[in-house]
């Protein structure tokens, strides 16, 4: 076990070294480029992410002012589900 659990260390620490060795090397040779990339698929991710809100706050809206208290549409499911107060919810079977 021991020794197992050694082994795995030691691949581990032979990772961490590459990959230190890796990042340096890449900060030599594409420094302000590889910034530059992180920045704009940073700013990608920020764009995705404020679409994303966007939509939401649009549907909950939609919802609100269409009375979300009528249930989901004729040929959908609801989201969650509750069961009888007093009774666990038993779990979804896979179909």
């Amino acid at each position: 076990m021991i020794e197992s659990r050694a082994s795995e260390l030691v691949r581990r620490a032979a990772d961490d070294l590459l990959k230190e060795a890796i990042v340096e090397r890449l900060r030599e040779r594409m420094g302000a480029r590889i910034r530059e990339i992180a920045r704009a698929a940073a700013d990608l991710a920020a764009d995705d992410i404020e679409a994303n809100l966007e939509i939401e706050a649009h549907i909950a809206a939609r919802r609100e002012a269409h009375g979300a208290d009528r249930g989901p549409a004729p040929g959908t499911k609801a989201r969650t589900e509750t069961a009888p107060k007093g009774k666990p919810k038993s779990p979804r079977r896979a179909r």
